[in-house]
């Protein structure tokens, strides 16, 4: 059974909304990663969208969303990810640190995690909504709002494009220059630190297991 974390998903305070505001703004254009940012209406903070092809199956690909300890080895900010609760491979909740620099104090988030698969295009999507108060509170900033997705798409055999959408409300007090200044490095760090990660042998052996309708029902030979 698919067990997809916010590990991945991660869900960072700087994330982004799928809210429609203005246009999208190319921030960077490097090492076939694209970052795009737009301002979101009511919101002092932008929304970011990252954009690469990963050498790697669709399988592979979600196994590093699926992983849920492997959040601080590519997810920019990433301290910690937890698994809360699984109910079955495409409904879950995850609670992550995040480790921002100083003098920001670090933030948790505390996510709902709904996966979605196209029979016809094989496109898969993890959308990530905040959801405060599922877990208790601690002793870091609480972020309230969170809202975001990863989109994972097969253009070719051994490669798959990722789509990470993503708007957030990082809670307590910054500025929003400092928070709007640090998103081109999380998806675009996030991005290359994934293509990297994906060629472990455990992600590279991983195969999707589809019902007799062509319907997503979890990855085959996982080992965590």
């Amino acid at each position: 059974m698919i067990r997809l974390s916010g590990v991945l998903i991660i869900i960072s305070i700087l994330s982004g909304s799928i809210s429609v505001s203005a246009e999208w703004k190319l921030l960077k254009d490097q090492d076939e990663i694209q970052v795009f940012s737009r301002h979101v209406k009511d919101s002092a903070y932008d929304e970011f969208k990252g954009v690469a092809i990963i050498a790697a199956s669709l399988a592979s690909t979600l196994g590093v969303l699926d992983d849920i300890a492997a959040c601080p080895e590519w997810i920019n900010y990433c301290d910690s990810s937890i698994l809360l609760d699984d109910n079955g491979y495409d409904r879950r909740h995850v609670y992550q640190i995040n480790d921002l620099p100083f003098p920001a104090a670090n933030r948790d988030v505390v996510t709902e995690i709904l996966i979605s698969h196209e029979v016809a295009t094989r496109i898969i999507t993890i959308k990530m909504t905040s959801r405060p108060d599922y877990y208790p509170r601690s002793k870091h900033v609480r972020i309230i709002r969170s809202d975001g997705f990863f989109q994972l798409v097969p253009v070719a055999e051994g490669r798959t494009r990722v789509v990470w959408q993503h708007h957030a409300e990082p809670g307590g007090v910054l500025p929003a220059f400092m928070i709007n200044s640090m998103i081109v490095d999380l998806p675009f760090k996030s991005l290359q630190a994934m293509r990297l990660l994906v060629q472990k042998d455990k992600y590279q052996q991983l195969k999707i297991d589809y019902d007799k309708d062509g319907n997503m029902v979890g990855l085959l030979h996982r080992t965590w």
